[in-house]
């Protein structure tokens, strides 16, 4: 399957997404997906493939999902955090694993949103990266309960 194919997948008018996701999510090759990411130019198709990445957990993703945690839009970089925890908590020791921490501390500390932030610090937990400890237990105490939850579980993953 084609980058082009996944895109057109994915933005054809449908009722209910879930089927092609599905599909997709079993038969798309992750670097397919990654390429897709790249590619795609519709921030929902963006955040979607993201989201497919992460439900695959395909450390060869770990490159496009570094880039989209720069994207304008917060809810595909949301996913790309989410996709990048997910990657590492199937895969520990992945390649990437470093870049992936550096990449999401150096993103929360630009980070307006805290929703964004929320999965960011989770990411964190799961890459392990030990350089985001600090914010990590400063997140613990923040007054935003849901930032303070994610940062108490990123902190139980080292």
């Amino acid at each position: 399957m084609q980058p082009a194919e996944i895109i057109a997948a994915l933005e054809a008018p449908t009722d209910d997404r879930r089927p092609v996701m599905r599909s997709l999510r079993e038969d798309a090759p992750a670097d397919a997906l990654a390429a897709a990411l790249a590619a795609a130019e519709a921030p929902h198709t963006r955040q979607l493939l993201a989201d497919l990445l992460g439900f695959q957990a395909a450390p060869e993703g770990v490159p496009a999902l570094i880039s989209a945690l720069g994207d304008a839009q917060s809810g595909v970089r949301s996913s790309a955090a989410d996709a990048l925890g997910k990657v590492f908590l199937a895969h520990p020791d992945a390649p990437g694993r470093d870049a992936a921490g550096a990449a999401l501390l150096a993103r929360w500390r630009m980070e307006e949103r805290t929703p964004v932030k929320h999965m960011l610090a989770a990411a964190l937990g799961a890459t392990r990266h030990e350089p985001a400890l600090e914010m990590l237990r400063e997140a613990a105490e923040d007054d935003d309960a849901g930032l303070r939850d994610s940062a108490r579980w990123a902190l139980d993953r080292f």
